[in-house]
């Protein structure tokens, strides 16, 4: 074989495997890989902590949410508004007594840091909330809200 040939197919393998390589980074998230591993101890069917997350942003259509109680993780997934009533539902065993709960989202870049009490059994919401200037109920920024009672909560 000619040097030249040679150097055809050499180009020709690698234009192949650079291909390859972009179908499979527009197939696969790569955000999805990037975010942490949940905490797997803090999961349980019987927990004493029922934390309900949900995006409710029609202009942030998927955002990622990272929940760490602690500093262990909780949460950590994508989560789209879909029809904004899609509650995701995490049912955690936490010891009691005071505990610290960290929320963020790396692409959009906020947080919320509160800290909250376990004597019993309780139930909480995490939502994210975004909507711009010119929306019927508009909200100055990005941002998470936190809530935690001690009966079960219901979604219509």
């Amino acid at each position: 074989m000619s040097r030249k040939k040679l150097n055809i197919n050499k180009k020709v393998i690698l234009l192949i495997l650079i291909m390859i390589s972009i179908f499979f980074l527009s197939v696969v998230n790569i955000k999805s890989i990037l975010l942490p591993s949940v905490d797997k101890s803090l999961l349980s069917e019987n927990g004493n902590f029922v934390l309900y997350v949900s995006n409710q942003s029609f202009e942030i259509n998927k955002v990622d949410i990272q929940v760490r109680i602690d500093d262990k993780v909780a949460v950590s997934q994508y989560f789209e508004v879909e029809n904004q009533h899609n509650s995701k539902k995490f049912i955690l065993s936490l010891p009691k007594g005071k505990h610290t709960l960290k929320v963020y989202s790396s692409q959009e870049k906020i947080s919320l840091r509160e800290t909250f009490t376990i004597s019993d059994k309780h139930w909480a919401v995490i939502d994210f909330w975004y909507y711009p200037k010119g929306h019927y109920n508009p909200t100055p920024k990005k941002h998470f809200t936190f809530n935690i009672q001690n009966e079960p909560i219901y979604f219509k």
